[in-house]
């Protein structure tokens, strides 16, 4: 599964051990009833909530209300930007007005070859204004790249989101449950997640198996 397809993310309770996550690949809503399924063997989700095509997820609000309603005590959002139009600030502005009030935890920027340009100072300046945007309304941030995905953008050494205390949720699809795998890139020299199995399915669902 491509990287930018990811919609959800679920911690299991049942794959492999204690420690996997378990990404669910849909852009749709998900009603209560699928929420209440998927809780039966998870407990943690991320979900879209600002779309590559550059505007806010019409069905995060609802999508995190709804994991909340069937016990999913954390569930996290992720901002997929459009560059380089609507500005970083605006999308960060609608991304948080798209799911305020939700109780959401933490809000994922999902940095991967798309739209970006050549310009690798335009890219980070770009992420730098996502960050501080959202520095400024108090949200917790985190980065979801790899390294290829860092190199290509913003260049393999540049580090103002480590810098700045983001952890990085990686991927790399060779099936380990483990981060032995992980080259140190753009600062970080220990991941928080990654993303290692696709194409699995859970209540119907598309899913995606990560390490946490």
């Amino acid at each position: 599964m491509c990287l930018f397809k990811l919609a959800l993310v679920l911690l299991s309770l049942y794959v492999f051990s204690s420690n996997a996550t378990v990404r669910i690949d849909i852009s749709s809503a998900i009603p209560r009833s699928g929420w209440d399924c998927l809780r039966k063997t998870n407990s943690f989700a991320i979900v879209r909530a600002f779309r590559s095509s550059g505007s806010a997820d019409p069905n995060a609000h609802a999508n995190i209300l709804n994991a909340k309603a069937a016990g999913f005590a954390n569930v996290d959002a992720y901002l997929f930007p459009d560059f380089p139009k609507g500005g970083a600030a605006a999308q960060v502005d609608q991304t948080h007005a798209a799911i305020s009030g939700t109780g959401y935890g933490m809000l994922w920027l999902d940095i991967e070859r798309l739209a970006w340009g050549s310009n690798l100072q335009a890219n980070r300046d770009f992420i730098e204004a996502l960050i501080n945007r959202g520095k400024a309304l108090g949200i917790k941030m985190g980065i979801y790249s790899n390294y290829n995905n860092w190199a290509g953008i913003v260049g393999i050494s540049w580090n103002y989101p480590a810098s700045q205390g983001l952890p990085i949720w990686y991927a790399h699809y060779d099936g380990v449950e483990g981060f032995g795998d992980f080259t140190p890139f753009g600062g970080w020299t220990k991941p928080a997640m990654k993303q290692y199995l696709g194409d699995k399915s859970d209540c119907g669902y598309g899913v995606d198996f990560n390490w946490y």
